[in-house]
């Protein structure tokens, strides 16, 4: 049985912004693992055009695609013209998780995987590889008919060390490491070192596929991991693709002292939240290789920080800045406008926060409720017109989708504009 996983490209978004199918490359390796070796990845962003994709899929059994709301749009154009009788398409990832109800009313996809996708894509290939009925398996959606049938979510892998490394060779990792180097002169590569975020940000949609049950690799897998890339791929830089690597602090001093024990002379980066860190862990995390820290402020001001449930301390996030950088990190800050609720007078808030922290590099994305977000769900039942957007059209940093009660969009536009020209010198997307 032919299996063809495909990453379809992502509207307006460039190679430089996109990193490496971690999620195809462990549903790959995962079937591989249980006895499924006939499988290929294709990723779109690598192809000229369509042909070259329709070409790889066209005599497959199962085809997979997995899709952020940004993808779907080429990923059906696809299914539409790959579909036939002999070929079952299905879907999996963040829309598909959020919004399967979508997906099936195209009449393009036959099932769509909600959630975690190993146990439930392994389980669906070995029914039709045996010709046993699929219909009962946990975590996935299809038509009945007229119907949509939702089945109960599948269970979550509890060992995430159990579960085989990514396929990378699969999805040609070299190519993106030479697509980084271009950008960046590193030989990075990302890793995801965690499932599953415990926190309620509300423009955060992360939760449909992973829940907010935090699970773990250990310390020790993921130095595992990092050894086998500098071996394999001649990597020399490690970005974490976590939400937040800083979940556990005990973890992160298990993984600073095994670097420095085992002297891995590489050099890495990661997204924190400020009140999972503190000025000790800062110092380690320098001395285990850690050059840069990611942390997300989004707003300088303690009304709009509660209504996006962002929940963090802003004087500990001074605090952050301030010990990252006497650590000799440098510091990344995330900040956002448009968010609901916000006025102009709370930009200015976050404007004076970035100029009292001084990042050594930032980004004013334009919060954008994408599918599955508490922040989307709201938006529909204020009679935003949400099945209207097309979210290949949308970027974080040009796409104003909506105004809000107290701005326009193009007061909005205006003040996002005006703070990417103040701190241009900071700018990085």
């Amino acid at each position: 049985m032919k299996i063809v996983l495909i990453q379809p490209k992502a509207g307006r978004i460039s190679p430089e912004y996109i990193h490496e199918p971690l999620n195809l490359g462990y549903l790959a390796s995962y079937l591989i693992e249980k006895g499924h070796k006939d499988v290929s990845i294709v990723v779109g962003l690598f192809e000229e055009d369509d042909n070259a994709i329709l070409k790889a899929a066209d005599d497959a059994d199962i085809i997979g695609f997995t899709a952020t709301s940004p993808m779907v749009m080429q990923a059906l154009r696809l299914a539409k013209s790959l579909k036939d009788d002999k070929k079952l398409i299905v879907m999996g990832g963040s829309h598909a998780s959020s919004e399967p109800e979508h997906l099936l009313n195209t009449g393009l996809v036959d099932i769509a995987i909600r959630g975690e996708g190993e146990v439930a894509l392994e389980e669906l290939v070995s029914c039709i590889d045996k010709g046993e009925k699929w219909r009962d398996i946990h975590g996935i959606s299809f038509k009945d008919g007229s119907n949509i049938i939702h089945n109960q979510r599948q269970e979550l892998i509890a060992d995430l060390d159990s579960i085989p490394f990514p396929a990378r060779d699969l999805f040609d990792q070299k190519r993106f490491i030479d697509i980084g180097y271009e950008k960046h002169n590193d030989r990075g590569i990302w890793i995801l070192s965690s499932r599953g975020c415990p926190y309620r940000c509300t423009y955060c949609s992360s939760h449909d596929v992973w829940t907010r049950k935090w699970r773990e690799r250990s310390a020790e897998n993921i130095v595992e991991e990092i050894l086998y890339m500098v071996e394999r791929y001649g990597a020399n830089r490690i970005n974490f693709a976590d939400d937040t690597f800083t979940v556990s602090k005990k973890r992160l001093r298990e993984f600073g002292n095994l670097l420095v024990e085992k002297n891995v002379n590489i050099s890495w980066g990661c997204n924190v939240r400020v009140d999972t860190i503190d000025e000790s862990l800062l110092h380690l995390m320098k001395k285990s290789g850690c050059k840069d820290i990611w942390i997300g402020v989004e707003s300088g001001s303690p009304r709009v920080s509660k209504i996006i449930k962002k929940d963090i301390d802003l004087n500990k996030a001074n605090d952050v800045f301030r010990w990252a950088k006497e650590a000799g990190l440098k510091r990344r800050g995330y900040f956002m406008v448009e968010i609901p609720g916000e006025t102009v007078e709370n930009i200015i808030e976050t404007e004076r926060f970035v100029e009292e922290v001084e990042p050594d590099t930032l980004s004013f994305s334009i919060f954008t409720p994408y599918p599955g977000c508490d922040a989307y769900k709201q938006w529909k039942e204020e009679g935003v017109e949400v099945d209207k957007i097309d979210w290949s059209n949308v970027d974080l940093f040009e796409t104003v989708v909506a105004g809000t009660d107290s701005m326009s969009a193009e007061e909005i536009k205006h003040q996002h504009e005006r703070l990417c020209a103040k701190f241009k010198g900071l700018w990085k997307k």
